[in-house]
């Protein structure tokens, strides 16, 4: 289920993020694919989790919105 999905990605970007509180695409990327969630399946829980304002994205880095 998608939404499942964008709470992990969420989760994975909190997790990952350095003391700026960013994380990289390329980060996500590498945790979520040692998962069984596919790169597609990741891009869309991206998308949404930004369209939910649950994300904030600036180019390709990403971090949770408290």
């Amino acid at each position: 289920m998608p939404s499942d999905i964008a709470d992990r990605v969420v989760e994975t970007v909190r997790d990952a993020a350095g003391a700026d509180g960013w994380c990289s695409r390329a980060q996500v990327d590498s945790l979520m694919g040692a998962t069984t969630i596919d790169k597609r399946e990741v891009d869309r829980a991206l998308t949404v989790a930004v369209a939910n304002g649950r994300l904030e994205r600036d180019g390709e880095q990403y971090r949770a919105v408290e």
